[in-house]
């Protein structure tokens, strides 16, 4: 299994077009298989979840997102998972761990650029 994690300041709706964007048009073979938004008081979460074909493993795999905003506050979860052959215990992670960090370079560069965006202001 393959995890990533990121708090930063932003903008909950763009923040979630942004990755839904992001892993749809970075996999040619991703799918939305679900997803789910709720609001409660000042508190959004989305939830999502996609499936992918990795060629590293040979397999499809699912990426996992969870994002929470709360006044602007943002956290970020993502779970690749499911990418392994074997029947009683896990013998790779490659596709997981490739799926993850491809996003992670953009995810960043998105963050890093909120920050300079804001400091030009």
């Amino acid at each position: 299994m393959a995890k990533f994690g990121r708090n930063f300041k932003g903008n909950f709706e763009e923040t979630r077009s942004f990755l839904n964007d992001l892993v749809l048009n970075t996999y040619s073979t991703s799918s939305k298989e679900e997803e789910i938004i709720k609001e409660f008081d000042q508190v959004k979460h989305w939830f999502s979840v996609y499936e992918i074909y990795s060629i590293i493993g040979s397999n499809r795999l699912s990426i996992s997102i969870s994002l929470f905003e709360y006044k602007g506050e943002i956290s970020l979860d993502i779970v690749g998972s499911g990418g392994s052959q074997a029947i009683f215990f896990k013998i790779n992670t490659w596709g997981e761990e490739n799926a993850v960090g491809n996003l992670i370079y953009y995810i960043d560069k998105y963050i890093g650029d909120l920050y300079r965006d804001k400091s030009m202001e």
